[in-house]
């Protein structure tokens, strides 16, 4: 799909939200410390995994 450039530049200016929704109310809403703690855990994942990665590299 082509975006023409006056669109882009109208959405680009726009920020989005969880909360966000296109014509009429959204499903769900994440508050502020839900969205961080699922970011730390993610963050947690990958330093775990890349942990583990690294030492099976090493044997």
């Amino acid at each position: 799909m082509i975006i023409p450039p006056y669109i882009f530049s109208k959405i680009q200016r726009k920020t989005f939200f969880a909360n966000t929704s296109f014509g009429g109310k959204s499903p769900f809403q994440i508050s502020l410390e839900t969205f961080k703690a699922i970011y730390v855990i993610a963050l947690l994942v990958r330093v775990i995994s890349a942990c583990v990665i690294n030492r099976f590299k090493n044997i």
